[in-house]
């Protein structure tokens, strides 16, 4: 090991000694966390009081209406579509969904990119700017699932139709519901919820959580 390698790492052990850790912002660290827990406990009992909501698979769905079931506003379906409906819908869909305080709003969309798609979902990390950006609560980058689409009986591009399953929109209710029943109950944290909904006639599904960056989110081309 070379001398300038060891000076390195005695200048910051000794300024890691200096720091107490445990101090640093931990009061400010359990505030949130309360908070949240207390936010998460709320929003799920509220859902829990709504009318049970019945989800057929989608060949059985007799309407053509895209409102979400759940929700009941329209949503994006395509990176285009979520990029023109803007922070104002984030906003709206937000506080129906009860997953952003009433008195904080999405102020911008400040950026957006691709990461690869898994199976039949369409997969997105989007930035976002709050009016309130010193609450470290919210968070900044979100994670966007969305359906994509492919002729019928053809692979999506790069992926040999073998290895297909057959998922549908409709099938993507558990993972949703998982988030917007049970988010309150799980024993480990898990990515907070934003929005969740199935189109009416069980076309289209879109799922918005907290971004948990992982090595295998590659920035597609």
């Amino acid at each position: 090991r070379s001398s300038w390698q060891s000076s390195v790492q005695t200048c910051f052990s000794a300024f890691v000694c200096m720091i107490n850790f445990d101090e640093l912002g931990a009061s400010e660290l359990s505030r949130c966390e309360d908070q949240r827990a207390n936010e998460l406990e709320s929003r799920c009992a509220w859902e829990k009081s709504r009318d049970p909501i019945v989800i057929a698979p989608s060949n059985e769905y007799a309407t053509t209406s895209t409102l979400g079931i759940f929700y009941g506003m329209e949503f994006p379906s395509t990176r285009e579509e979520l990029l023109r409906f803007g922070a104002a819908w984030l906003i709206t869909a937000f506080h129906r969904a009860r997953t952003l305080p009433s008195d904080i709003m999405v102020h911008a969309i400040t950026g957006v990119r691709s990461l690869v798609s898994r199976g039949a979902a369409m997969r997105l990390c989007i930035h976002v700017a709050y009016s309130h950006a010193g609450d470290i609560s919210l968070p900044s980058q979100l994670l966007v699932k969305m359906a994509r689409s492919r002729e019928p009986g053809r692979p999506f591009q790069g992926e040999p139709l073998s290895t297909l399953p057959e998922v549908k929109p409709s099938d993507y209710a558990s993972e949703i519901n998982f988030h917007r029943l049970l988010e309150a109950e799980t024993p480990i944290r898990t990515p907070r919820f934003c929005f969740g909904d199935i189109s009416t006639d069980g076309s289209r599904f879109l799922l918005i959580t907290e971004f948990i960056p992982h090595p295998c989110d590659l920035i597609a081309p």
